[in-house]
């Protein structure tokens, strides 16, 4: 989960009147929903749960601070203590805390890194550059932040493609967004991966 869960109050202005839900209940809402919908998953699956630490919509931002300037004030911090304390006893769900605002993790021997994406610069030579920082050779990265789901391949491994997977908001579009002809329908992505491959296939869902 890549955050931008809730619509954060002091992103704008103008979107203090256009909130139908305050910040607290949005995140009392979403912490419930995410909690009973892994709970039902993992009836049918084991499932090792991620979640970004920072996000931008979700940032607390008193009136007259900038974007960043209280990094640490971010609401996906407490929907992440919630949704590890409550899913403690199911064995079935592993929540995995993640401290920095990268999560790095394998899937079969493949190294993927991820993150919200409010502060990458340029996507196209991400890997590269944060293959360097870390001295591990990244076959995938995921972002969200743009809302819109993308893929772009930006390199060839030995048998897989080298690939920059930008995934779609639960939030979906707002006013902001289609003032500006960039927005998009809600939804989520899921990806199958194959030891032999990769990244295999790609499935888009839309949720409204």
């Amino acid at each position: 989960a890549l955050g931008d869960f809730i619509e954060g109050i002091s992103l704008r202005i103008g979107q203090l009147t256009q909130l139908k839900i305050g910040m607290t209940q949005q995140t009392i809402k979403f912490m419930r929903f995410m909690v009973a919908w892994l709970n039902k998953l993992s009836e049918y699956v084991c499932i090792t749960y991620y979640q970004a630490p920072f996000a931008n919509h979700s940032q607390i931002r008193p009136f007259g601070t900038k974007a960043n300037e209280f990094a640490n004030e971010d609401m996906e911090k407490i929907i992440f203590a919630y949704i590890h304390d409550i899913l403690e006893s199911n064995e079935r769900i592993n929540v995995v805390e993640c401290e920095d605002k990268h999560i790095i993790f394998k899937i079969f021997h493949y190294n993927i890194i991820a993150c919200h994406g409010h502060d990458v610069k340029n996507p196209e030579t991400f890997i590269k550059d944060i293959s360097h920082k870390y001295r591990i050779f990244f076959d995938y990265a995921f972002f969200a932040h743009k809302h819109s789901g993308t893929l772009q391949t930006v390199g060839e491994g030995v048998s897989n493609n080298i690939d920059v997977i930008r995934v779609p908001s639960i939030m979906g579009s707002d006013d902001y967004a289609d003032d500006l002809l960039v927005g998009s329908k809600a939804g989520a992505t899921l990806i199958e991966f194959t030891e032999r491959q990769g990244k295999r296939k790609t499935y888009d869902i839309i949720l409204n």
